[in-house]
């Protein structure tokens, strides 16, 4: 199945493909014919592999109607390193964990979307093909997400502009994802003592640009929310349980006990030179 989407991807590409979905009224509950707001959770990472603060990400809030595993892949041609899990493998991960939560309606999708500002418009134009008219996103991630997120670089319509010109262009865009496409940010934090002195300087530098933004285009402040998922679980990487696992050191403790299962049956992460 993971495959045959892949070819999709590879063969005029529309943009979003669901890979799994708990029941065919997806994102609708699985008892509701209807919604007038249907309200999803998405979280975008690279699963390689899943890890508990993945899982905690995934289950977080409970005034979801569904929620959305997403794998951003903007080049499926692209060399892996020899280390990686293939993308067939990350998404079966992802099925494995969406299906752990038995309980919270969650979907997994493969996305040809580099920027969260085209992420927002590409699944709202696709969900209301599948019927859903009114639709607010919230999009999970990390600090270093939210980093990217303020980050004009990321912007095309910021190239070969200096100062302010790069700030605006940002700016408009990310209007459009607050305000025009009525799309939030919830944003995983921790103590910030735990932080080495230049992440916590970064931090700071961040949260002061998303109170400027939000106060220049009269938004609310819950359009970017902080939550905290506990220090022990926000230092948990994925590149720290493929380290844990090729070097031999504990990893069982990092990931949910359906990627342990995973990761041992499909012998993942071994360094080959063991």
């Amino acid at each position: 199945m993971t495959s045959q989407v892949l070819r999709r991807l590879r063969n005029a590409f529309s943009g979003v493909e669901l890979v799994y979905i708990p029941h065919e009224r997806w994102p609708l509950p699985s008892n509701a014919t209807s919604a007038a707001v249907v309200r999803l959770s998405c979280l975008d990472s690279s699963f390689n592999p899943p890890t508990l603060a993945h899982e905690k990400l995934m289950q977080h809030g409970n005034t979801f109607d569904a929620r959305l595993l997403i794998l951003s892949v903007t080049n499926v041609d692209k060399t892996l390193k020899a280390s990686d899990a293939s993308y067939e493998q990350r998404l079966e991960m992802m099925v494995d964990l969406a299906k752990s939560a038995t309980d919270a309606n969650v979907a997994v999708a493969l996305m040809d979307e580099p920027t969260f500002v085209g992420k927002s418009r590409k699944l709202k134009a696709f969900l209301r093909e599948r019927g859903i008219q009114e639709l607010k996103l919230s999009f999970l991630m990390g600090f270093d997400t939210l980093v990217r997120l303020f980050a004009p670089r990321y912007y095309s319509d910021a190239a070969g502009q200096e100062g302010n010109g790069v700030k605006n262009a940002m700016y408009r865009a990310l209007h459009g994802f607050f305000a025009e496409d009525d799309s939030s940010v919830i944003c995983a934090s921790r103590d910030k003592s735990s932080y080495p002195a230049s992440n916590t300087d970064s931090e700071g530098l961040v949260e002061e640009q998303v109170g400027e933004f939000l106060s220049e285009y009269k938004l609310e402040a819950d359009k970017v929310q902080w939550i905290d998922i506990g220090q022990s679980i926000s230092e948990i990487s994925s590149s720290s349980v493929r380290d844990a696992v090729c070097e031999g050191r504990e990893w069982n403790t990092l990931v949910p006990e359906c990627i342990k299962r995973y990761i041992e049956n499909s012998g993942l992460y071994v360094s080959s030179t063991k």
